[in-house]
């Protein structure tokens, strides 16, 4: 993908960031995806965590969503959904063309035990065509690759995936508790300032 393409798709994480804001992540909504979450009658307490299982969190009325990928010792990978439709940062991976699940955040990726999932609901079975690619971006991730250096290099006046950054941590501290952050972003993003022009572009 070119910088030109790039500096577009982040102009338009840009607007919904902005919308996100405005709406103040009212309940049940998603700015740019067209569906509500996933029917009621899909969910499950009843089994237990496994690899390639989508799990859904709620709390305070706001639903969230997180993949799990097999770990060590019997413990799992979440990977956290963005609430957005585009990628912000490099670590971050477009994932299916369906709402709630188009963006991973590698990023804000945790390792968790079994127990620490209590209090999530099951919500689908990925199949195996699906978790290999996902399992090798892991691995990449963990080597300090896998990610999109040119999307780091895109310079936003007051860039706001600072503060989104902070949004999304906290959202998952506050749904997992102080479980360790095992995913960074590979390099600093720019704070320098450019030509608004130059990036928020008009769809």
């Amino acid at each position: 993908m070119n910088t030109k393409v790039q500096r577009e798709d982040l102009g338009h994480w840009l607007r919904e960031w902005r919308l996100w804001q405005v709406v103040g992540q009212a309940v049940g909504q998603t700015v740019g995806q067209e569906a509500a979450a996933p029917a009621s009658s899909s969910l499950s307490e009843a089994l237990p965590p496994a690899e390639g299982q989508i799990r859904l969190w709620d709390v305070e009325g706001e639903p969230r969503l997180a993949l799990l990928l097999a770990a060590d010792y019997g413990s799992f990978h979440l990977l956290p959904f963005s609430p957005l439709g585009e990628r912000a940062v490099p670590e971050e991976r477009f994932f299916q063309d369906r709402p709630w699940l188009r963006v991973l955040q590698g990023w804000n990726r945790r390792r968790c035990r079994r127990a620490g999932l209590e209090g999530s609901l099951f919500c689908e079975q990925l199949e195996e065509s699906d978790l290999w690619p996902l399992r090798l971006w892991l691995q990449q991730l963990e080597a300090g690759q896998g990610g999109d250096p040119e999307l780091a290099r895109l310079e936003l006046p007051d860039d706001p995936r600072w503060s989104y950054i902070e949004q999304e941590e906290q959202c998952w501290s506050q749904r997992l508790g102080e479980m360790e952050l095992f995913g960074e972003l590979q390099e600093e993003l720019p704070r320098a300032a450019e030509d608004e022009a130059d990036w928020d572009t008009e769809s």
